[in-house]
Order: C-alpha cells, then structure tokens, then sequence
C-alpha cells in the first residue's frame, strides 16, 4: 500500500493492490476530492504499477471503474492501461448493481511502452517512491511514506496448497473405505458435483462474462462425470476428480481468467487427485467388491 501524505494535511489519499492469485493484482485508488486534477492520482498509480512489476514479481494488473468515472479512467489511460471489457451489471456497490470497466496492465505491455518511451526520449514511468525525502514537502509535493505489503500474511505457495489438499483428503479417503460400496460412490459422485455447483456460482457470480462459456464447459463435465461414474462405471468418476485438478492447476498457471485465491487451485489440485487416486484403489481393483 502507498500513502500519499502532505506535511500539513497529512493523509490524502491511498494507492493500493489486492492480490488476487499469484502474479495478478487489482489496482486501487482513493484521493481527496481537493486534491483532484494535480496528477496525484496518476503518480500514485505510476508508483504503485512500477513497485508490483519490479518488485512483487506482477504479470498483470487490473483495475475495475465506473463507467461514470471517466477522471479515473485517463488516470489508468496515463499510465497505460488498456480497456478490456464492460462487464454489466457486475458488482455491488450502495445497494444497486451497477456496471464495470475493466482496465488491464499487462508486464510485457509496461516494458514495451517503456522502451518507446525511452526512445523518444521521455521518461514514461516514475520510479517506486519509497525512498524518504523524494518528493519534499517544501516544494509543494506530497511526501510518500513508503510502499509495503499490506499485513495480512502471503498466500499459500503452490506446494502449500497442495499439501493442504493432500491432508484434507485423508478423512474423505477414509470414509470412502468405511463405507459400503454403493455408499461411498454416492459419497464421491455427491461431492464432485457439489464441486461442479461451486464453480458454476463463482463464475456467475465474478461477473466474468468472457470466462463464464469456458466454465460452463467445466461444468458440465463434472456433472456428468459425477452422474455416470455413480451409475456407471467409477472409472469416470476418477476421471471427474483428476480432471478437476487439472483444471484447478489450469487456473493457477493463468490458462484460465479467474478472481479465486492462490492457494484455492493447488489445494484443489491435491486433493482431487488424491481421492481419484483413492478411487481406482477402492473401485478399480479386481478385487474390489
């Protein structure tokens, strides 16, 4: 987070970034409404952009605005962001749904309008303003304290998630071998589709329309996998479960657009190829009765 501060009014605005899985953040801004029109908003996010890129390791950053805010979208334009989509409808903000302007900032796009600009020799990115006494009180400027992550702890790493999964796997393995046979597939088809139901809601309910055909594709496998791996053979539910964390796994190397957490994809990674596994085990086996 970046604070913007004058020695004499003190605090007067914020730039910051929410993490939203690894190597993506969203980008945001509030400055005081006297304050406007003196390119504060637009350094703060120059400052912001350039510490995320450099420092954090970001590929892509975005940043969600009103379509009404037209001031806070030539701020992003400055700093070269690009207009992806108007997703209608898709958040709610005082009660009401409103619309949603979604401006993005990719890595190699930041680099590439960097080196134009160093061509033509103009400076188009200000540096990270985390270093005291850069911009001095005594010529009007507002200092910045300093930019940090805020202190909320790192997400799970990717093999984290995965040992998570991997443990919160064991009581469902575990049950599924406690149970009778026709039991436990309709424990494991019950699940999977409970799986299927939560991504159909994450998708609607992120407002990602350009996502939302991909996800119902994803939806709709797992439905029936689940239905003829119970009716079936188990062999498709196992094939359910695997291809779950392979989608997960998916969605945590960027293949696929997603809001979710970092730690969410791995996690489910692990234990979805865990019970499949555990599956082929029960189920699968010759012996199996």
């Amino acid at each position: 987070m970046l604070a913007v501060v004058f020695p004499e009014q003190g605090l007067i605005g914020v730039c910051f970034l929410d993490r939203r899985r690894e190597h993506e953040s969203e980008l945001g801004y509030y400055l005081r409404r006297d304050h406007w029109s003196r390119g504060l908003a637009t350094e703060a996010v120059e400052a912001v952009v350039a510490f995320a890129f450099r420092d954090l390791g970001a590929r892509r950053i975005f940043a969600r605005v009103d379509p009404e805010n037209s001031a806070s979208a030539r701020v992003l334009a400055r700093v070269d962001f690009r207009l992806e989509g108007h997703f209608h409808r898709a958040r709610f903000i005082r009660g009401e749904r409103r619309d949603s302007l979604v401006h993005v900032l990719l890595a190699v796009e930041r680099c590439a309008a960097q080196q134009g600009a160093a061509a033509d020799g103009r400076r188009s990115v200000v540096d990270s303003a985390a270093s005291a006494g850069r911009h001095s009180g005594a010529h009007g400027r507002p200092q910045v304290s300093g930019i940090r992550q805020a202190a909320q702890g790192e997400p799970l790493s990717f093999v984290g998630g995965i040992l998570l999964g991997v443990t919160m796997a064991a009581p469902a393995v575990g049950l599924v071998y406690a149970l009778s046979r026709q039991r436990g597939l309709d424990f494991l088809a019950l699940q999977l589709a409970a799986i299927a139901a939560v991504y159909a809601g994450s998708s609607l309910t992120d407002g990602r329309v350009s996502v939302v055909a991909l996800e119902v594709i994803g939806v709709i496998v797992f439905f029936s996998c689940s239905l003829f791996g119970r009716w079936g053979s188990p062999a498709l539910l196992a094939m359910g479960y695997f291809a779950h964390g392979a989608w997960d796994a998916a969605h945590h190397l960027g293949a696929i657009p997603t809001f979710l957490p970092d730690w969410y994809a791995p996690f489910c990674l692990g234990y979805d190829w865990v019970v499949g596994a555990a599956i082929g085990a029960r189920f699968l086996r010759p012996s199996a009765a």
